[in-house]
């Protein structure tokens, strides 16, 4: 399950609890898209400056979320622009 939010996986907590064992918990097709949240459509357009050695410059990113109305990720997206540089050191970010 690819999803952001935690839907389905209290109930493996409960199983597992109950069974004193581990379990496991596979959706169909049709029960991932009936049982779960999609994820945001998005749209990344990025733009790197790197040096010939390969050292990074300068990032431009620009992010876009459709979260909707009903998203449950809305505070975990704001953070979103700060990850796009990744674990890099880049001296100018836009």
């Amino acid at each position: 399950m690819g999803k952001r939010s935690s839907l389905l996986e209290p109930i493996a907590v409960l199983l597992a609890g109950k069974a004193k064992a581990p379990v496991s918990l596979s959706l169909s097709r049709e029960e991932e898209f009936l049982c779960t949240h999609m994820r945001e459509r998005t749209t990344i357009k990025l733009k790197l400056a790197a040096k010939k050695d390969g050292t990074f410059l300068g990032l431009e990113s620009l992010i876009l979320l459709d979260i909707g109305g009903y998203c449950d990720t809305r505070v975990g997206m704001s953070h979103t622009g700060s990850v796009a540089m990744g674990p890099y050191r880049i001296p100018h970010v836009d």
